[in-house]
């Protein structure tokens, strides 16, 4: 029988600000979790005894939490350790928050993630007893499957780019483009999902350059089409 999972999310913040910081993890067989890794830059809001919008960078490695927050009141930064459950498929995260110029508060935020790890929601609880709910988002960069230099379009060059990178030749990429084989969505520049960049990719982008049918490939992006990844 398979098993289902549920995304839950447990975090921790501070007093009149939402410096949010969350771990997730995914409802588990017995021995195993999975954990969403939440680096990144962040937008958090939050509606009911506190209403603000603040922006917040993770750095989530391992089981230590640590970043920085940006809200219209206040500032600062967190650090903490997720500790997962004996039980169930909650991870809790037991944070020190160092807002500017304000004792530490306790926030916790108890919610469910998306699939894709980019969106949130739930609950909030404040150890004053304030609460009210919260949604945040990951920031996410956009990319076209095949623009291997990030100039917007999918064109010969790309198929070019492909095969200098595949024999170890110079490449060029405009600025904020992914590296050429680093993970993102399979590989950056691996348009057939083989786990290479080689000629394979650079033959697949050719013929979508020049208007001829390229096949679908099972679980594969195609060619053209836009994935995101987290900034």
């Amino acid at each position: 029988m398979a098993t289902h999972y549920r995304p839950t999310l447990v975090a921790a913040a501070i007093t009149s600000v939402i410096a949010v910081v969350i771990v997730v993890s995914f409802g588990r067989p017995p021995t195993a979790s999975a954990v969403i890794d939440l680096t990144g830059e962040w937008t958090f809001s939050t509606a009911g005894d506190v209403t603000t919008v603040c922006e917040t960078v993770i750095q989530h490695t391992g089981d230590e939490i640590t970043g920085t927050f940006d809200c219209p009141a206040y500032d600062g930064a967190f650090q903490g350790t997720v500790v997962q459950e004996p039980v169930g498929a909650i991870m809790d995260a037991t944070l020190t928050i160092y807002p500017q110029g304000f004792p530490d508060v306790v926030w916790d935020l108890v919610g469910t993630v998306s699939a894709n790890g980019n969106t949130f929601s739930g609950d909030w609880l404040a150890d004053d007893n304030d609460s009210g709910t919260y949604v945040g988002t990951r920031h996410v960069a956009v990319y076209t499957v095949g623009d291997l230099n990030c100039d917007t379009n999918v064109r010969a060059v790309d198929a070019l780019t492909a095969i200098r990178f595949s024999v170890g030749a110079e490449v060029f990429q405009y600025p904020d483009c992914p590296v050429i084989g680093v993970e993102f969505a399979s590989l950056f520049g691996d348009v057939d999902c083989d786990d290479q960049v080689d000629q394979g990719d650079a033959l697949r982008i050719l013929r979508y350059a020049g208007g001829l049918p390229v096949p679908s490939i099972p679980d594969c992006a195609d060619i053209g089409s836009q994935v995101t990844a987290p900034n």
